[in-house]
């Protein structure tokens, strides 16, 4: 009896975490504010996000007695020391904010905005992105590195494509951005970008093609020069399946599976009490 009871809740714990899939929970330690002092030791970032009376007013602040404000930092949403990455002078700095769904890179120098990226400018795949309640996962978190000899911000993302941009201008100099205005909804998969940032007119194409059923790449002649198109089974190669669809898939199975040991559950119990009863 103990045994299938066992098994039951772990079966539970299994269906729980399936479901957890589709809509994963965000919990945070509330930040602490802290005073950190730039590399070359000439500027401090008073970190205080939540305003705490006994710390300067969040912002960068020359290194001397008392302090004196270079510039304000003020974000409108909960921030965390770890989503700031500064020059060693901070006169430059890149903020990842942790909580995001869209924008997710800014380049400032001070308190003026140079460059922003949202996701759609870095991913290809869309698919690739998942989601939390309040998060997107689409860059490796230990991939993150700032330069501040070269003045040079790296990431890479989970399609491991590598950006490096300029710090001092938010420019990449390593890595393709996308350019769209796309804007992604976490819970509408029905935009998908450009798998590249060259896109090709349709009516540019010269040539007519009729293919036999089957795999294989064709190279069509344009105005631009050669396009190469993978083709399957007579058509131009369909777009991926739409993340909803694989996440639906495990959304019915998952509550499949929780009912299933729900109802298993109650019968187990049911006939436990009944048997105790009838000793």
């Amino acid at each position: 009896m103990k045994r299938m009871i066992s098994f039951l809740i772990a079966l539970v714990v299994i269906s729980a975490q399936t479901c957890g899939f589709i809509a994963l929970a965000d919990s945070f330690v509330m930040p602490e504010p802290s005073l950190i002092i730039s590399e070359d030791g000439s500027r401090i970032f008073a970190f205080n996000p939540d305003k705490d009376e006994s710390y300067p007013e969040m912002g960068v602040y020359l290194n001397k007695e008392p302090l004196e404000l270079e510039y304000l930092i003020s974000f409108g949403h909960l921030t965390f020391e770890s989503d700031f990455f500064f020059s060693s002078d901070m006169r430059y700095f890149v903020y990842m904010p942790t909580i995001s769904q869209d924008r997710v890179i800014y380049f400032y120098e001070g308190d003026t905005l140079l460059q922003s990226y949202r996701i759609p400018n870095l991913v290809y795949k869309r698919n690739t992105v998942t989601y939390s309640v309040s998060m997107a996962m689409w860059y490796r978190f230990e991939s993150r590195n700032l330069d501040r000899i070269n003045n040079t911000f790296t990431i890479t993302t989970l399609e491991d494509i590598t950006f490096v941009f300029d710090v001092t201008t938010g420019d990449a100099i390593e890595g393709v951005i996308i350019d769209t205005d796309v804007v992604w909804d976490p819970f509408n998969y029905t935009e998908h970008p450009p798998m590249t940032n060259k896109t090709v007119d349709p009516e540019y194409l010269i040539q007519e093609h009729q293919f036999a059923e089957g795999p294989g790449t064709v190279i069509l002649d344009s105005p631009t020069g050669e396009i190469v198109v993978d083709v399957y089974f007579g058509d131009i190669a369909e777009p991926e399946i739409p993340a909803e669809t694989q996440l639906d898939k495990a959304l019915i199975i998952g509550i499949i599976i929780m009912a299933l040991v729900v109802m298993g559950l109650v019968v187990v119990i049911i006939v436990y009490r009944y048997r105790k009863r009838a000793v």
